[in-house]
């Protein structure tokens, strides 16, 4: 009898140890289910400190955006915003396939069930727009933020508020260092900004569907900003090039059949995160086109006190177009503040009311900001151009002020257009209290080439005109 028992309670322990590494099974294999796809999430800083903290943040992110940019890490954990955008263009094909379509779907066996499908997709679309959706697909994410405590609203406004503060002012030093750091050195670091830019965009448009093709990108993207320092003279005819090589690309190297959305795509990448920004180069590699001295500003030269030592840098560091480009960084970042305090004070009537598509790609902003950030940006384009002796500076220097806070605008406008077709947020996380990298030079992208052009063409000109006015 006791051998019986004996064996019994053998077979018993092993079907409860067996049972127990079931379970561990199971929960591990929801664990992994559960776990993000590689690339997915927020990027995590590592704890670097140092000289070097900037150099491992820097080659940190570019690491983590080019294998979230990979076809099989994409993050395509959408929020709220995406999956109703999914839904809406989803609806609109349908429809336009209606429209364009319409008589061979109703004399075709498909008219029911295409009917019934457009009905229900109609249906789905507007429940989507009215009920609320998670915010994310991760069920452990949800849970963590079920059991986090309650954040004060006012104690967290005020701190991303610090933070944009404290970014801020640290982005305005190091660019004011970079700037005057030669036009090698501000190249180079122009060209590692790009990167990151052209990345976020990528990995925006591949949310969407699209694969561009990063590796040639980035070839282009060398080329140009190596002409736009060394060769100004071609740098055009080297983007024009340019898209012979990335077709090139695709017909001999790359494995998958481009489609128009790739390519279109890719060609976009190059052109809105390299070319645009790559006048920035040029800009600031002008030389004495205009009258300025090897001083930070002319006008401080007439009152510098003859005993101090006169610091007079190297040739390649003050130039007229380290100033030019120091002075309409400030002018931008101007239109930033302006637009911001002017708008959260008085801003009453929205963009959609001029532009609805302005108002779908940023709700917020508002005619009375945009007035706001115009006014400083004026203010400080004709102080800057004061202190630059330009021609006609109480005129040329309001126009360019102007000019820029518009165009800067526009360059807001479009990334916000992207990160909303892409149901993002912000395109990245790299700056605390701003988000990416695009979300904090938006506004800078569209205003290299115009600045350009009005340095070298509309500059002269008035000078002409002040000669021929006013003979001085």
């Amino acid at each position: 009898m006791r051998p019986q028992l004996l064996h019994l309670r053998r077979s018993r322990g092993a079907h409860h140890r067996a049972a127990v590494v079931a379970k561990q099974h199971e929960q591990a294999s929801q664990q992994e289910e559960e776990k993000p796809p590689a690339g997915a999430g927020d990027f995590k800083r590592r704890p670097v400190r140092g000289l070097l903290s900037p150099l491992a943040l820097y080659w940190d992110y570019v690491a983590w955006l080019w294998k979230s940019t990979t076809i099989y890490s994409l993050d395509k954990q959408l929020g709220r915003a995406g999956v109703v955008e999914r839904i809406r263009a989803a609806v609109a094909t349908m429809e336009a396939l209606e429209r364009d379509a319409g008589e061979r779907l109703r004399s075709s066996e498909l008219r029911d069930e295409f009917e019934q499908t457009l009905t229900a997709a109609r249906s789905l679309r507007a429940k989507a727009e009215t009920f609320p959706l998670p915010s994310g697909t991760n069920a452990v994410a949800q849970a963590v933020q079920q059991q986090a405590p309650p954040i004060d609203p006012q104690r967290s406004k005020i701190s991303n508020a610090m933070q944009r503060i404290h970014t801020g002012f640290t982005m305005g030093g190091l660019a004011t260092f970079w700037i005057f750091m030669g036009n090698w050195g501000f190249a180079v670091g122009f060209f590692l900004q790009s990167i990151m830019a052209q990345l976020e965009y990528y990995r925006m448009a591949m949310q969407r569907g699209h694969l561009p093709a990063r590796r040639i990108s980035l070839v282009a993207t060398t080329i140009l900003f190596s002409f736009a320092c060394w060769l100004p003279t071609y740098h055009n005819y080297a983007m024009a090039n340019v898209g012979f090589w990335i077709m090139l690309y695709y017909l001999l190297i790359r494995k998958t059949p481009g489609t128009i959305s790739d390519i279109s795509t890719t060609f976009m990448g190059v052109f809105y995160a390299a070319y645009l920004p790559s006048f920035w180069v040029r800009l600031r590699g002008l030389g004495s086109i205009l009258p300025a001295e090897l001083v930070l500003v002319k006008r401080l030269a007439n009152v510098w006190p003859s005993w101090a030592p006169k610091m007079l840098p190297p040739p390649d560091v003050w130039t007229t177009g380290a100033l030019v480009t120091w002075w309409t960084y400030v002018s931008i970042i101007a239109a930033d503040v302006g637009a911001y305090f002017v708008g959260k004070r008085f801003g009453r009537t929205k963009l959609s009311t001029i532009s609805k598509s302005a108002g779908h790609a940023s709700p917020n902003k508002t005619i009375e900001g945009l007035l706001g950030g115009m006014a400083f940006s004026t203010a400080m384009g004709t102080f800057a151009a004061y202190m630059l002796s330009w021609p006609m500076w109480y005129l040329t220097g309001a126009i360019y002020g102007a000019m820029l806070c518009v165009i800067g605008l526009v360059g807001d406008l479009t990334a916000s257009m992207f990160k909303r077709d892409a149901g993002f947020k912000d395109s990245g996380n790299i700056l605390p209290g701003h988000g990416g990298y695009l979300d904090r030079v938006d506004s800078y992208i569209f205003t290299a080439p115009p600045a350009y052009l009005y340095i070298t063409v509309a500059l002269p000109l008035f000078r002409r005109l002040e000669l021929a006015l006013f003979g001085v």
